[in-house]
């Protein structure tokens, strides 16, 4: 239960950690686009303004004007293509890099669990085994307590013998005599 935690508190931290770079990613796409639009502005209005200065007809000047103004506007949708491009590269490896820390992080969870099952075998192994060897134990303090009682009996017996062959050496004695 605490692993299946600690793996969701990782795997949230990695998912804002990501989040936390595709904005800033998208942040600077955002602010680099804002001045790649600012530097178009610029650029067509400096050069309108040097073409309202030249001595040519209106209809040559405005006609300058608008084809500075496409040269420009290919030149910012080129730009800003790039900058798209940038920005998806840029998403998609930190997709990669987030999909790479999920999967160490699925691999490192995945090897945590199987050592905690191998050490709950071994544990529930061990207490097999335990159980068993306070079983044999009983078994051989009840058969040490048996021979004990068995000896005992032994020698008690030993004991009758002894006394009875005196009984009976006395008794042969006394028939003799």
């Amino acid at each position: 239960m605490i692993m299946q935690e600690s793996l969701e508190r990782e795997r949230t931290e990695h998912q804002k950690a990501l989040e936390v770079a595709k904005t800033r990613h998208l942040e600077d796409h955002r602010n680099a686009e804002l001045k790649a639009k600012e530097n178009y502005q610029r650029l067509v209005d400096t050069m309108a303004a040097k073409v309202e200065k030249e001595n040519l007809s209106e209809i040559a000047k405005r006609d300058k004007i608008i084809e500075i103004e496409h040269r420009a506007k290919a030149d910012l949708e080129a730009d800003l293509y790039r900058l798209r491009t940038k920005l998806q590269r840029a998403l998609k490896a930190e997709e990669r890099v987030g999909e790479s820390k999920e999967d160490a992080l699925e691999s490192k969870y995945r090897s945590l669990s199987e050592l905690v099952e191998r050490l709950r075998r071994s544990k529930t192994d061990l207490e097999a085994k335990l159980s068993a060897s306070k079983a044999l134990e009983a078994q051989a303090i009840e058969a040490q307590k048996q021979t004990d009682k068995l000896k005992f009996d032994y020698l008690q017996l030993r004991q009758q013998l002894a006394d009875k062959k005196h009984e009976a050496e006395l008794a042969s004695k006394v028939l003799i005599l």
